[in-house]
C-alpha cells in the first residue's frame, strides 16, 4: 500500500510494527533527553532536524533499518518538498522505469443495448475493420490510451489509423497529464493538440474537461459506424451513436475547426529523407538551444557536445558511404552543417547559462567501446577511438572547470533507456523517442510541452530530486569519467589514441 506519511508519523508506525518504544530508540542514539526525539515523532522539528536524525539512524546498530530506510526517505522527501511536488516527482521517476502496460478493464454500457462490453473489445473490433479515426477529448488517462496503443498503433492492428487528441492541460494534474500520453507520443498516427490556459471561454474549457470520444469506423462491408463514448465514471464508458445529421457532429466540427489555433505538442518534420531536411532539423534545434538553460536526462554524449572539427570527417566519411548525400555537392553541405553545429558548440561551452546533464555510466562505457551513440545518427560512421578520447578528455575538462557546465552519472536505481527529457529554461520540456537514430523518414518523433506550470515542475524535480537523490558526487563522476578515459588510452588502437 502506497503511504504518503510525514517522517514522524512514519517512524511512529515503524517503531510500533517492531515494537520499539521511544525511550529505547532514544537510549540506542545515546539521547540525554526525549523531548528532540518527541519533536521528531510529532513533526514539530524541522527538516534539517529530522534530516540529522535519520543519518544517526544510518551511524547506528538499528536492526530494522535496512527494511524501511526507502519509507523513511519517501517520508523525510515529503516533509522537504510537499505533498503535491512529492506526487509529481513520483510521476518523474516513473519515466525512467518499464511501466506495464494499463490493462485495467473500462466497461462500456451501449445506450439503446443491454450488452456491456470492455473498451478493450470494443478496441479489438475497430482493429478489425478497414480503418478508424478517434477524436478524444481529454482523456489524458493511461489506460485509455495504453489500451487504444496496443490495439490499434501495433503491428497486431490490421486497419488504418488516425487518432486526433484535444485537451486542456490544468496546473494541478499536468505533469500526470503528460505523462498519460506517454503510450501514444511517439505513434505515427497520433496528434494532439492542446487548447493553452486561458485562451477561451469557460463554456470552452469545459468542453475539454469532459472525457468523450468520437469514433469514425468502416468495417470489413465498407459501412461506416458513428460512435460517441462519454465517461461517466471512473470506469465506464456509455456508448451512442451519432452522425452528420445529429447534434454530436457539431461537437466533431468544433474540435477540428479548433485545431489550427491550438498548440500542437509533437514536432512534425519534412519527410523527403534528403540531406536539406537534416540541416533545416539541426537549424530547429540551434534555435531551440540558443542562450538557454539546458536540464537534460540522456544516455550519453549528444551530438552538440562534440566539436565540429571532429564531427565533420565522421559526418563526411558517414555520408559518402551511404550514398546519403550526392558526391557533387558533399562539401558545401557539410560546410553548412559545419556552420550551424559551431555555433550549437559555441553556445553550449561559452553561454553564461548553466547546462546540466544525467548519462548512464553503462551507455557511456559502450560509446567507449564501440564509438556509438546510443541515438548515433544513422548516416554516420563510428568515432575512433582517437576521436572518443579526444571527446571524452574535453568533457572531463569542462566538468572540472566549467562553472556553467556539469555532468553526472545516475546511480543504479534510475535508467537512463527510457524516452529522453531535456528542458530548455523558457521554452519547453522536450520529449524524444528512446533508442532514436534520427531517421526522419521512419519513426523519429519528438514533442515539445510549453506549459508553464509543467515546465516549472520538470525543472524543480531535475534540481531537487534528481541531483539530489540519484546521481553520484562531482568526485564520483569525475573519477568514472577517468577510468573510460584510461580505458581508451590503455586498450585504443595505440597508433591512433597516442
Amino acid at each position: 500500500m502506497t503511504r504518503h506519511e510525514p517522517f514522524g508519523q512514519c517512524l511512529q508506525r515503524i517503531l510500533r510494527q517492531e515494537g520499539w518504544s521511544a525511550t529505547k530508540l532514544a537510549g540506542l542514539l545515546g539521547y540525554k533527553s526525549r523531548n528532540s526525539l518527541f519533536r521528531i515523532l510529532k513533526d514539530q522539528a524541522s527538516y534539517e532536524a529530522q534530516a540529522a536524525f535519520l543519518e544517526s539512524l544510518r551511524g547506528a546498530d538499528v536492526p530494522w533499518l535496512a527494511s524501511y530506510e526507502a519509507e523513511l526517505e519517501d517520508a523525510l522527501e515529503l516533509r522537504r518538498v510537499g505533498l503535491r511536488e512529492f506526487l509529481d516527482n513520483r510521476s518523474l521517476l516513473t519515466l525512467r522505469r518499464s511501466a506495464p502496460a494499463q490493462t485495467e478493464d473500462i466497461a462500456v454500457d451501449p445506450v439503446m443495448d443491454s450488452q456491456t462490453k470492455t473498451f478493450a473489445q470494443l478496441l479489438a473490433e475497430y482493429a478489425q475493420g478497414e480503418s478508424v479515426r478517434l477524436l478524444l477529448c481529454n482523456c489524458c488517462d493511461a489506460r485509455i490510451l495504453s489500451q487504444i496503443y496496443q490495439a490499434l498503433c501495433t503491428e497486431q492492428a490490421a486497419c488504418a489509423t488516425s487518432i486526433l487528441h484535444f485537451f486542456l492541460l490544468e496546473d494541478e494534474s499536468v505533469v500526470d497529464q503528460v505523462l498519460s500520453l506517454q503510450p501514444l507520443l511517439y505513434t505515427p498516427c497520433y496528434e494532439s493538440f492542446v487548447l493553452e490556459p486561458d485562451a477561451s471561454s469557460a463554456e470552452t474549457e469545459a468542453l475539454y474537461r469532459l472525457n468523450h470520444i468520437l469514433v469514425r469506423f468502416t468495417d470489413r462491408q465498407h459501412q461506416t459506424h458513428w460512435h460517441h463514448l462519454i465517461m461517466y465514471s471512473h470506469d465506464r464508458f456509455a456508448l451512442g451513436g451519432y452522425s452528420p445529421e445529429n447534434p454530436q457532429y457539431f461537437v466533431e466540427e468544433h474540435l477540428l475547426a479548433q485545431r489550427p489555433s491550438m498548440h500542437a505538442i509533437r514536432n512534425t518534420f519534412p519527410l523527403n529523407h534528403s540531406a536539406e531536411d537534416y540541416l533545416a532539423y539541426t537549424t530547429q534545434f540551434l534555435e531551440l538551444e540558443a542562450d538557454c538553460e539546458l536540464y537534460d536526462v540522456k544516455p550519453d554524449v549528444p551530438l552538440n557536445f562534440i566539436h565540429p572539427d571532429i564531427l565533420v570527417p565522421v559526418v563526411m566519411d558517414g555520408f559518402a558511404a551511404s550514398g546519403f548525400a550526392a558526391s557533387d555537392g558533399l562539401e558545401e553541405l557539410v560546410q553548412r552543417f559545419y556552420d550551424i553545429q559551431m555555433k550549437r558548440w559555441n553556445n553550449f561551452f561559452k553561454k553564461r547559462k548553466v547546462t546540466h546533464i544525467v548519462f548512464s555510466y553503462t551507455a557511456m562505457e559502450r560509446f567507449a567501446r564501440t564509438g556509438r551513440q546510443t541515438d548515433h545518427f544513422f548516416a554516420m560512421r563510428p568515432y575512433t577511438p582517437k576521436e572518443r578520447l579526444q571527446i571524452l578528455r574535453f568533457l572531463r575538462e569542462q566538468t572540472a572547470t566549467n562553472p556553467y557546465f556539469s555532468i553526472y552519472f545516475c546511480k543504479e536505481d534510475f535508467r537512463i533507456d527510457q524516452p529522453e527529457i531535456a528542458y530548455y529554461g523558457g521554452k519547453g520540456v522536450l520529449f524524444t523517442k528512446p533508442m532514436t537514430d534520427y531517421d526522419l523518414s521512419a519513426d523519429h518523433s519528438e514533442a515539445l510541452i510549453t506549459h508553464p506550470k509543467f515546465c516549472e515542475r520538470y525543472k524543480s524535480f531535475f534540481i531537487r530530486t534528481l541531483l539530489t537523490r540519484h546521481v553520484l558526487s562531482d568526485r564520483e563522476t569525475l573519477e568514472k569519467l577517468d577510468s573510460l578515459i584510461r580505458w581508451l588510452t590503455i586498450y585504443g588502437e595505440a597508433k591512433e589514441v597516442k
